[in-house]
């Protein structure tokens, strides 16, 4: 017993010693683990969105033709109006900082280029043209045409921007159309009671009409009003429980390319210090030493879990594990059954393996590993259809699904039985062939990997 433990000791600090395992296995998923918690969702404030109002609005002239009967007579300044939808939709993942600017331009032509220059020299994201005549039209009910421009150094920069400048200036658009509609309903109503003519008749009260003629224009302006409710688990509303399951998936990224390397390097990380010569000379077997390593490994494991765990809830995160529910233990088991896959996975590349150096290609088959099947990002659902189907039945792929319908979705083990079966029936059949392939040749190929 204590030859096995002065064994495993030896395999830890040998581990530790590998500088560039030691960052694959707990920077990377740190650093990935930081990132999403201080970029993606980000603690308060979320990106902060510069907006430049471009003012060339002249205002309401004092020879102002309103429509008489809709005009209420307020002042209207749709450059504030505006600023006021952009800073009123700050929130969680945006905040505006809005300037408003003078006019610099003349045409249309002039006013693109004054906008780049805003965009691109004065770092602004977005830049809203108001145009000379916009609240003279805006109160006289006339289409106001208001220019955006969006800064698109990139594609993704490009795709925010629609979102960030659309979002403010449709709620004035909404906002302003509902008001309108109200006016329409009244004054359509009053000029009906006086105007239709005496041999027509309505059979409804006064109010009833009112009430028609106003889903009469709302029928007009929204004939389909589609309501979008968006299904999120309990344990990801917020930033702690988002933060929470990407904590979780930090360890799936450290399992993967962790016990995948490991596996792989099981012969040239001891032949190149001398000790698998002097393990062949002794009367201990390779057999027995492989299931020593497998310990020695989910040992540093469980080390590398329990730092990442301290990281995440350092940064807020809201660990889900639920001592009191048996679920949640068996989603541990389904961890380490992915644990085992991968460590698995690495013992098919250990005869081929012919130096430390060598092993890093097993790092970057782990990382390839995580971020094509679902594991990590993205989500299997916008995988291209080849690389879904092979997510679907990837065993270390389909145990972190029973993770994440275990412990984020609070499925039933009924409902995730699929996603069990593909686990441990794919992690048997890999154990079935890594027997077939080490059976009577494990010594060989230590042998092999020494000469």
């Amino acid at each position: 017993m204590s030859r096995t433990l002065s064994i495993i000791y030896y395999g830890i600090k040998s581990y530790l010693r590998h500088k560039d395992v030691l960052f694959w296995v707990i920077a990377w998923p740190i650093l990935w683990l930081l990132l999403v918690a201080y970029v993606f969702v980000p603690p308060t404030g979320g990106v902060e969105v510069r907006v430049a109002i471009i003012d060339c609005d002249q205002g309401l002239q004092s020879n102002v033709t309103a429509w008489t009967p809709l005009y209420s007579g307020e002042e209207v300044n749709l450059t504030n109006e505006v600023v006021s939808v952009f800073k009123q939709a700050s929130g969680v993942k945006a905040t505006y900082m809005v300037d408003v600017v003078g006019c610099r331009c003349s045409n249309k032509s002039s006013c693109r280029d004054y906008a780049k220059g805003l965009l691109i020299k004065k770092g602004y994201d977005i830049a809203v043209l108001v145009p000379e005549n916009a609240s003279e039209y805006y109160v006289n009910w006339i289409p106001v045409n208001l220019t955006v421009y969006i800064k698109a150094s990139t594609p993704n920069e490009e795709y925010l921007g629609y979102g960030y400048a659309l979002s403010p200036l449709f709620n004035l658009t909404m906002n302003s159309t509902l008001e309108r509609i109200d006016r329409a309903t009244e004054f359509v109503s009053n000029y009906t009671k006086y105007s239709t003519p005496s041999n027509v008749t309505y059979n409804m009260t006064g109010a009833e009409y009112s009430r028609y003629i106003r889903f009469f224009f709302y029928s007009i302006v929204f004939p389909v009003n589609p309501s979008i409710d968006i299904v999120k688990p309990r344990t990801m509303v917020d930033r702690p429980g988002v933060v929470g399951w990407t904590t979780i998936g930090a360890i799936g990224l450290a399992l993967m390319t962790g016990l995948l390397t490991a596996g792989a390097g099981f012969f040239v990380f001891r032949s190149e210090s001398g000790y698998l010569k002097r393990l062949l000379a002794s009367s201990i077997s390779l057999r027995k030493l492989l299931l020593i390593d497998l310990v020695e490994n989910l040992i540093i494991s469980l080390i590398v879990s329990a730092i990442i765990v301290a990281v995440g809830v350092a940064i807020g995160a809201r660990i889900l594990f639920n001592p009191l529910d048996p679920l949640h233990y068996i989603a541990v088991v389904f961890i380490l059954l992915a644990a085992l896959f991968a460590y698995g996975l690495g013992l098919l590349l250990a005869p081929i393996t012919r130096s430390s150096r060598a092993t890093g290609g097993a790092t970057a088959i782990g990382l390839i590993l995580v971020f094509l099947t679902g594991i990590w990002w993205p989500p299997k659902q916008m995988l291209p259809q080849p690389l879904r189907a092979f997510a679907y039945v990837f065993p270390p792929s389909c145990a972190f699904d029973v993770v994440r319908d275990i412990v984020v979705w609070g499925k039933s083990l009924v409902d995730t039985l699929w996603n069990m079966e593909a686990a441990i029936i794919g992690t048997i059949i890999l154990y079935v062939i890594i027997a077939l392939v080490y059976h009577s040749r494990l010594e060989k190929f230590a042998e092999k990997v020494l000469e």
